[in-house]
């Protein structure tokens, strides 16, 4: 929560000219209610779902989707992405940081607005690890805005590189070695 997601990826799609989805706003736009309201009628078990749901419609879609924060502390949602051949850019993001534009915003944010500052921070503490695992590249959420893009660009360029020589060997692993020709065997 308040890592900077939303305001990287806007920012990112825009800078490379991609479709930029929030998820929350995608899971508010199919259901018809806020976040708020899915979680004080439905309850978070039913929003986890539906957020999942949501989250592999858009896989494979090529664009860049800003995740909620819960969204990948379900590793079947990091795979579903890496599946569809997307990358996940986890933005690490000091907790005092997260909580001044935390209470900076109230009512933005569900989980947190029933939680004091020491719950969040155990909340911050459990997820941590679980965003480390499930994402491909880590960058540092606690520098100025330009210098996060700088470090996302190069994270995803990185990413991209890495699928691109991947794919290249696989490609070339398919094709078998010419065979010698009768000549060279001769030698």
């Amino acid at each position: 929560m308040a890592s900077g997601k939303t305001t990287v990826a806007k920012t990112f799609a825009r800078m490379t000219g991609s479709e930029y989805i929030d998820l929350d706003e995608y899971i508010e736009k199919k259901i018809g209610a806020s976040v708020s309201e899915i979680f004080s009628e439905r309850g978070e078990e039913f929003f986890r779902k539906t957020e999942a749901e949501c989250l592999r419609e858009l896989c494979g879609k090529s664009a860049i989707v800003a995740c909620g924060g819960g969204t990948m502390t379900n590793g079947l949602n990091f795979g579903a992405v890496k599946l569809s051949g997307g990358f996940v850019v986890f933005i690490d993001t000091n907790f005092n940081l997260c909580l001044n534009r935390i209470l900076r915003e109230p009512g933005v944010r569900p989980l947190a607005d029933s939680r004091t500052p020491d719950e969040l921070f155990e909340l911050f503490s459990m997820r941590y690890p679980l965003y480390v695992k499930n994402s491909d590249a880590i960058v540092s959420g606690n520098n100025p805005s330009l210098i996060i893009m700088a470090d996302v660009m190069e994270a995803v360029a990185g990413l991209i590189d890495v699928k691109t020589d991947k794919d290249s060997e696989e490609v070339i692993a398919e094709y078998p070695p010419e065979e010698e020709s009768a000549d060279e065997q001769a030698e």
